[in-house]
């Protein structure tokens, strides 16, 4: 069973991280925090699941990589929560210089996400692009499948900036929209007019 570092350590785990199931049971060590955070991220896994199950359970042992808060509190827990809350940090050095430092990272981090937010950037997940190649009989890196690709990418990004013109009407522009600067920016000239215009 891992030890905790220091007795803060174990009482930050045991008051927002260590699940108590409905029935009361709560989690027996970190190590069983850590093996169902795990369970969860190699459940996505098709195929060796175990295997990527005890890779994942590798990399959290021994405090080695740490998920942000929602992840380790609610993975696994059937709670409905986000576990969109990581960004990767390089190891803490144990003085205070070194965590002014960590803290400093992690703030322009932050800003950054407020600055997104700001200029309303969302990230489009495109998925079963390359089941899609198959089934096409098309291999990965070829030159067809390079063009089926970027033609999808041109219908999802048209649908995107549709969705974004439907956004805007309803919530207004984003908070740093600059329309001339915008407009003369190239990707926008690939838009149809129709698009460019609204």
């Amino acid at each position: 069973m891992t030890a905790f570092p220091n007795r803060l350590a174990e009482e930050i785990w045991t008051s927002r991280y260590r699940f108590v199931a409905p029935e009361g049971a709560p989690e027996l060590s970190i190590d069983a925090t850590w093996a169902r955070v795990a369970r969860v991220l190699a459940a996505v896994e098709p195929e060796a699941q175990a295997a990527w199950e005890g890779r994942f359970a590798d990399a959290l042992a021994d405090f080695r990589f740490l998920p942000g808060g929602r992840i380790l509190a609610g993975a696994g827990t059937g709670r409905r929560v986000t576990l969109c809350n990581c960004f990767v940090m390089g190891q803490i050095e144990d003085t205070l210089d070194g965590v002014f430092a960590a803290l400093h990272e992690g703030a322009l981090t932050m800003q950054q996400a407020r600055t997104a937010r700001a200029s309303r950037r969302l990230g489009l997940r495109i998925t079963g692009l390359a089941d899609a190649l198959i089934m096409l009989g098309l291999r990965y890196d070829g030159e067809a499948a390079r063009r089926v690709a970027a033609g999808a990418m041109r219908g999802v990004t048209q649908a995107a900036y549709w969705a974004s013109v439907e956004i805007a009407r309803d919530k207004g522009t984003f908070p740093l929209f600059d329309r001339d600067r915008y407009l003369a920016a190239p990707f926008v000239h690939a838009l149809p007019p129709t698009c460019r215009r609204q």
